[in-house]
Formats: structure tokens, C-alpha cells, sequence
């Protein structure tokens, strides 16, 4: 069943991320530089050491937002997460195409200082909010690693998680704050297993998950699998005759193509 937005309140948040971005300005500004990145409606804020928009991922993600969250009106007025933000790209995105606040996540306070520097260059600042994982997380990165720079990339963020005491954490127990309409979430295999469960519980009765950062062909059904563990509706049928039949699911269609999806949290009924 499609999610129906409803009126989100309004983002608390905005100071925080003020004082969030003049904590960290002297450096911040040495490294963001800004970029147009194709497919985000807006003017996006490059920062060393944080995941990069212009990858095929983040794209994937841009095309869902315009070609079916769009046409469907699942962000209008919508409050939306982005879980693992990175520079907040996808979360930003979801605000100029008509969601009306968003709440960004992430372990590496680099990301968090983007997510702001991005929010004010497109003059979204005072509906976004920035927010630490769960306090049980922040010694789990939020990505897989495969070499010493990220390995020594996650130690950073991890300590810098650590020290960011002037920044709340997101908290999926309490449902008064955490119920999305929309969640978006890009991140690698690992980790969206490891936090499938606390990802779609953040997602109100009826709203929309939607997930990208797998490869298809051989991860893409243990990603859903988990997430549909998790609670998740998801119209996929892997018995399908191709691809392109298999349901709500979408691939950049390239050698080594990464892939993404959507499914819904279902709506509790009456007893």
C-alpha cells in the first residue's frame, strides 16, 4: 500500500546544526568545495574524507526520487530521514522536490559538517537536522572496508563520533520523533545488514524505505532478505523472467552494476 505524507512537525533541530557548522567552520571551509552533482537539483558541497554524490549509488537514488517518489507524492510535506548521510545529497534532494524537513544521520562528524554546509548553500538550513546514530553504533562503521586508509578512515570517524557531545543521537525507541514518511538510505552491504531492523523501525506505519549501495546479481537478495526480516513489504519476485520484471527494484545497468529498492512498513491495523 503507498505511504500517505502527512504533515511532518517542524524540524528541531537547526540550531544544533548552527553550532554544528560554526564549531567546526575553520575546517570546513579549507576543505568543501562546491559542485553541481548531476541528478540532486541543487548545489552539493564536496568534502575529503566523506562518500562522494556523483557515485552511481547516490544517482541511482536521484532517479527514484524524480521518476517514482515524485510522481507518486510520497515526499510532499513529508519529514524524511537519511540514514548514513554522508553530505546529505539524497536527504536534500528529497527537500527541493518537495519534502518538508529532512534529518541526516551519520557516525563521522565530516558528514555531519557537510550535511549543514550543503543545507546552508542551498539556504535549507532551517529544516535540517543532524543527528549521531545510536549510541549502541558508533563502534560499527557504517560501511565495508577493504584497505588501511579505510580502515584508518574508520577509526577516525569512530573517535570523531566520540567527541561530537554537542550533537544528539537518533533514538528508534522513541517513536514521538523517529516516524518518517520517507527514509532513504545508501550505504554497502555490511551495513545496511547490520542495521536493516533499526532502519525500517525508524520508518512510520505506511512510509517508504528505500535502499541503495548493493550490488546486484549477488547481494541484492540477501539485502532485501534482511529487510524484509525486518518488517519491510517489498513487491520484488526473484522467480521473475528478467530484471526488468522483478518488481520495485532498479539497477544502473552497468558491468558490476550496483542496484537500489523501496518497500513499505505496513500499517497497523485495527485489533
Amino acid at each position: 500500500r503507498a505511504p500517505v505524507a502527512q504533515a511532518a512537525p517542524p524540524c528541531s533541530g537547526s540550531d544544533i546544526a548552527e553550532e554544528s557548522f560554526q564549531h567546526q567552520r575553520g575546517t570546513c571551509e579549507r576543505d568543501l568545495s562546491a559542485e553541481e552533482v548531476e541528478g540532486s537539483g541543487g548545489v552539493v558541497m564536496v568534502i575529503k574524507d566523506v562518500f562522494d554524490p556523483s557515485h552511481s549509488t547516490t544517482q541511482l537514488m536521484f532517479s527514484w526520487i524524480r521518476s517514482v517518489a515524485v510522481p507518486q507524492g510520497w515526499l510532499s510535506g513529508a519529514r524524511v530521514l537519511d540514514y548514513g548521510c554522508g553530505t546529505g545529497a539524497l536527504g536534500l534532494c528529497a527537500l527541493l522536490h518537495g519534502a518538508r524537513n529532512m534529518v541526516g544521520v551519520d557516525m563521522n562528524r565530516k558528514a555531519l559538517d557537510a550535511t549543514v554546509a550543503n543545507a546552508r548553500a542551498n539556504g535549507l538550513q532551517r529544516r535540517v537536522q543532524i543527528l549521531l546514530p545510536p549510541e549502541r553504533n558508533r563502534d560499527s562503521d557504517f560501511d565495508d572496508f577493504f584497505g588501511d586508509f579505510e580502515q584508518e578512515w574508520n577509526m577516525a570517524a569512530t573517535q570523531s563520533s566520540r567527541e561530537g557531545g554537542d550533537i544528539p543521537s537518533l533514538d528508534p525507541r522513541d517513536a514521538s520523533t523517529c516516524s518518517f514518511d520517507v527514509v532513504l538510505v545508501n550505504m554497502r552491504k555490511r551495513a545496511l545488514l547490520r542495521n536493516a531492523s533499526e532502519i525500517v523501525s525508524c520508518c512510520r506505519p505506511g512510509g517508504v524505505v528505500a535502499v541503495s549501495g548493493f550490488m546486484v546479481d549477488f547481494e541484492e537478495k540477501l539485502i532485501i532478505g534482511a529487510f524484509r526480516a525486518a518488517g519491510l513489504q517489498c513487491r520484488i519476485d526473484f522467480n521473475a523472467p528478467n530484471f526488468a520484471e522483478m518488481g520495485d527494484i532498479r539497477t544502473n545497468g552497468a558491468r558490476c552494476s550496483y542496484g537500489m529498492f523501496w518497500g513499505f512498513r505496513p500499517e497497523v491495523g485495527p485489533d
